[in-house]
């Protein structure tokens, strides 16, 4: 007896004679394994990228523009022209110091300085006296009031919420700060932002 040609023997004598059926779906089987796979593999890429964007990131998140300083000064919000020759940040003592003026009658001039590490520091993170100084300057012809921190009379906040190891943002207030002429004479600064470069 001859061989059949493939395809024309029937399932019964294939089976009388041990022959095993050529399998129709192992074909559909890799393609389904295949999906799992890929699926599988796809969420814990998205799971690795989840895990690192949760990471501590020392340098805070993105900074601003490195050129805004504004406040309520008793109640008038002020936005301060940032002066570069104020900015300035030492890596050793992790002091840094920035300010601006607003032009006017009167003229005011702002500047804050603080101590943290703006390369490897956490962020965001407060500090108040006497890590931070709060200076504001009023000058109205012949007359100059400046103004400070008091630690005795209220306090002066200011929050770092990022850094680029070059630009500082944050936010700021006192209540009150105070004259140095005369004690009794108050300035109240509220909702202080700040996006200032230091180097």
């Amino acid at each position: 007896m001859g061989t059949d040609p493939v395809g024309t023997t029937s399932t019964a004598q294939r089976q009388a004679a041990n022959i095993p059926e050529r399998s129709t779906t192992n074909h559909t089987d890799n393609e389904q394994l295949h999906m799992i796979r890929f699926t599988v593999l796809s969420l814990a890429g998205l799971f690795l990228l989840l895990i690192s964007a949760c990471d501590d990131n020392s340098t805070g998140p993105g900074v601003g523009s490195g050129n805004e300083l504004v406040a309520k000064i008793n109640g008038t919000e002020v936005t301060f022209t940032l002066q570069s020759a104020v900015a300035s940040y030492d890596p050793s003592t992790k002091l840094g110091r920035f300010g601006g003026t607003a032009t006017g009658t009167p003229t005011r001039t702002m500047t804050l300085s603080f101590t943290h590490d703006i390369d490897n520091g956490s962020f965001p993170i407060t500090l108040k006296d006497p890590e931070i100084s709060i200076t504001y300057i009023e000058i109205s012809g012949t007359d100059t009031t400046t103004t400070i921190c008091d630690p005795l009379k209220g306090h002066c906040t200011l929050t770092l919420t990022a850094s680029d190891g070059s630009v500082v943002d944050g936010t700021f207030s006192a209540t009150p700060l105070t004259d140095t002429k005369n004690p009794a004479k108050t300035f109240e600064v509220k909702g202080g932002t700040f996006s200032a470069r230091l180097r």
